[in-house]
């Protein structure tokens, strides 16, 4: 459900550190996903070498990519310009490559001339996008949403800024389950005798393509909460959508109690690790065999049927 259950995105504008050289934005709060572009006006007489920064926590811990800009009429009518780039992770002040390559681009004519880059992650993975007109050049590169750091970049001429902003959408947290590991839970449930603790597995679903999409067929679990009466939702197996950012007993969502029996109140956790809560409901049915998941501002609800013990 990622694409059409995504928060509203917060725009952050950049801003200047100490050194004059160096426009960096420090995000302070985990990434669900991020998006930071930056175009430059062409230099006009000789190129211009850029780093872009990211993960960026001291000058001696950081992600890079640097380049040079080539000048506004330096590039072949036909062919466009060229130039190298470099992915550098620097750790404890020792540098690695991560990749290197060669992009090639065109200026548009006139007033619309400028160079982009273009930083992306979010669940499924961080990448770095370069070009003049369009999309040139696609690169794979790693970043931690978990601790963003500082981003930016810094020039060695002084370039007019055609665009250079953030858009973030924080990474919601809920506290975790009590129970942290699947022995333990398989213990609990044995024993326990809340018929509304169990495993369960899924079974249909009532949605609209156009406005939300399965993020797999989950196998959950549910685990009791005595003094509120709220439930756990632990996530087993069964994701397909960032199914690399989910490990079994991590924390899918939470049921809290309402003033109607067998209705609670839901919080759930998208693929990407954005946490939702904006009219979710779910409910138990009279034999506490099927729990059913409502998300109705995404016209969607998801079913799941209790294994048996």
């Amino acid at each position: 459900m990622r694409n059409t259950l995504a928060a509203t995105l917060a725009l952050l504008l950049c801003a200047a550190l100490p050194c004059p050289a160096q426009e960096l934005t420090t995000i302070s709060e985990p990434a669900a996903s991020l998006n930071y572009h930056l175009r430059l006006e062409p230099p006009r007489l000789t190129s211009a070498s850029l780093t872009l920064y990211w993960n960026y926590s001291d000058s001696a811990n950081y992600m890079a990519a640097t380049l040079d800009i080539p000048p506004a009429g330096a590039d072949d009518p036909l062919t466009g310009f060229s130039t190298d780039y470099r992915i550098v992770a620097r750790r404890n002040g020792a540098d690695s490559l991560c990749t290197a390559g060669t992009m090639r681009s065109q200026y548009p004519s006139g007033k619309n001339a400028g160079f982009s880059a273009v930083l992306s992650a979010d669940a499924t993975g961080a990448s770095l996008c370069l070009g003049a007109q369009s999309i040139d050049t696609y690169i794979a590169v790693p970043f931690d949403r978990a601790t963003p750091g500082a981003i930016g970049y810094s020039c060695s001429r002084n370039l007019r800024e055609l665009r250079n902003n953030i858009r973030l959408t924080p990474l919601r947290t809920l506290a975790p389950c009590p129970i942290t590991d699947i022995d333990s839970l398989q213990s609990h449930l044995a024993r326990s005798t809340d018929p509304r603790e169990g495993f369960w597995a899924y079974l249909d679903r009532d949605t609209d393509p156009a406005k939300a999409a399965l993020g797999g067929f989950y196998t959950l679990a549910t685990v009791a909460d005595s003094t509120t009466g709220a439930y756990s939702i632990v996530y087993i197996d069964g994701s397909r959508a960032a199914a690399s950012e989910w490990r079994a007993m991590d924390l899918k969502g939470r049921l809290h109690p309402t003033i109607f029996k067998g209705h609670f109140d839901l919080v759930w956790v998208e693929p990407d690790g954005n946490v939702l809560s904006e009219e979710l409901n779910a409910d138990f049915d009279e034999n506490n065999s099927i729990l059913t998941l409502r998300f109705p501002l995404h016209k969607a609800s998801v079913r799941f049927r209790k294994i048996p013990k």
